[in-house]
């Protein structure tokens, strides 16, 4: 076993293939030397991989250094540049935050390049104390009090490539000192001092703050850690159970969960369910906030007369129909999700026969001559012939719209009424589709027929109609 006596046998703990080599992120500051250092003396295959972000006027130099260093030991380099500044104005988020994402997106895409068997950085002890005080303060979880864990696998980068940090049990000070014992010349990263970035605050700033009411802060802030790592972990597991029961639907910028089931978890899974739908709409979203997840947990089991909640980052909480939570993007489409006709539809129903809605949804239709009682799925609807004497249209809702639904033996209602009094999010009800004889509507697919066109005794003919989901998401 490869073994070095700063912190312990750091990669023990870690299963390698000696056949495939690791990607390591190299700044050429003090970690990532370090841990370059540590792999190379340990006859690890390694690859650096450094990205010049442009932010400082030495970024240029420093990246010169960072080859050189690799040229002198032999070890394979690799160079992006990028406009992180750039980056972050185009997708308005941080410097930080869009220096974060082109890195890892950077040592992901080199990692695959290279057939590399995982991504290495040089993340340690002090970092960890700086990433769960950032986590508290921005409101996180259990699982952001647990702060970043040794190997990430699956990660925001790849699903098959694992990101690990194996010095996280390794102090800055310890790093420096193995720096000095291997006249190790690291990169001075001048931004570290620069107080406009929220963890340099935390780190000179709070951290100091908080050392003066204990001086041993940090280890006991990393004990939290840990303990709350491991448990955590726990938590996870149940979490993964729970899905697996609650979720019922799933589809690109959306999650549909069993409000019922959801409503019978325990608080803290329920929250933990919400955390993970948020994140798998959203993977680059680090910190989902109790708030947003508390302003869910509420509608769920107190709806609002909206039926919906803003959570974060552009993802909302809808509950439909009264049975069915739904976690949804606002920036995508949800033609999978539920039958959204075109804008403006205004189409002659095919009878009998197919009428394409989109490419997830239908109508079909036939004649038959019996009434099936049995049939309570209110997908589909059995109406008296006689109503498409002159035929039927597919649509869209209309100013003014008013439905009589079967039951209803005098009067009409409005059509909004209607979707509010039977649960229908008001997110889908503008492409809604409705099948009409001439203006009247006749049936709501989903929902009910006209008063109208159910079937009487003295009935002939029977038009069967159904609404039908093409394709699937997978869970």
């Amino acid at each position: 076993m490869r073994q070095h006596k700063l912190g312990g046998d750091l990669f023990s703990k870690f299963t390698f293939n000696d056949e495939k080599p690791l990607l390591v992120g190299f700044s050429a500051g003090p970690d990532s030397l370090c841990l370059l250092h540590l792999l190379k003396a340990q006859e690890f295959r390694v690859i650096a991989a450094h990205l010049d972000h442009g932010l400082r006027l030495s970024s240029g130099a420093e990246a010169l250094r960072a080859s050189a260093y690799c040229n002198e030991q032999g070890i394979p380099f690799r160079l992006r540049k990028a406009d992180v500044a750039g980056y972050a104005v185009q997708n308005k988020i941080s410097i930080e935050e869009a220096a974060r994402k082109v890195r890892y997106t950077f040592l992901f895409e080199e990692a695959v390049k290279a057939g590399a068997q995982a991504v290495m950085v040089g993340h340690h002890a002090d970092d960890q104390v700086e990433t769960v005080m950032m986590h508290l303060l921005r409101g996180s979880g259990v699982g952001g009090l647990a702060g970043m864990r040794d190997i990430l696998l699956p990660n925001p980068w790849s699903d098959t490539i694992p990101l690990i940090r194996p010095l996280l049990g390794v102090t800055r000070e310890e790093i420096d000192a193995y720096c000095r014992l291997h006249n190790l010349i690291a990169v001075v990263d001048e931004t570290n001092k620069d107080s406009q970035y929220f963890r340099n605050r935390i780190r000179q700033e709070l951290i100091p703050q908080m050392i003066s009411f204990n001086p041993e802060f940090k280890q006991r802030l990393l004990c939290l850690s840990e303990v709350v790592k491991e448990e955590n972990g726990y938590l996870v597991s149940e979490t993964g159970l729970a899905w697996q029961q609650v979720v019922i639907d799933q589809g690109d910028g959306f999650i549909v969960l069993d409000r019922n089931k959801f409503n019978a978890l325990h608080n803290a899974i329920a929250r933990r369910l919400l955390r993970k739908a948020v994140g798998e709409l959203n993977r680059d979203l680090r910190d989902i906030n109790f708030a947003a997840i508390d302003r869910a947990l509420t509608l769920a089991r107190t709806p609002n007369h909206a039926n919906q909640v803003e959570l974060q980052a552009g993802i909302d909480l809808l509950l439909h129909m009264r049975e069915k939570l739904i976690l949804i993007s606002n920036t995508k489409p949800l033609d999978a999700l539920w039958p959204q006709c075109a804008t403006g539809c205004d189409a002659a129903l095919t009878l009998p026969g197919e009428t394409i809605i989109n490419e997830y949804w239908s109508i079909f239709s036939n004649y038959c001559e019996e009434f099936d009682p049995s049939i309570e799925d209110l997908n589909i609807g059995q109406l008296d012939a006689n109503v498409a004497r002159d035929g039927l249209r597919l649509s869209t809702v209309k100013p003014g719209d008013r439905f009589q639904p079967q039951g209803m033996a005098q009067g009409t209602q409005k059509l909004g009424d209607f979707w509010t009094n039977n649960g229908l999010s008001k997110r889908a009800r503008e492409h809604w589709p409705l099948v009409r004889a001439g203006k009247d509507i006749v049936w709501v697919p989903g929902f009910r027929i006209a008063h109208q066109a159910h079937v009487k005794p003295e009935t002939g003919k029977i038009l069967k109609i159904e609404l039908i989901k093409k394709r699937r998401p997978g869970l």
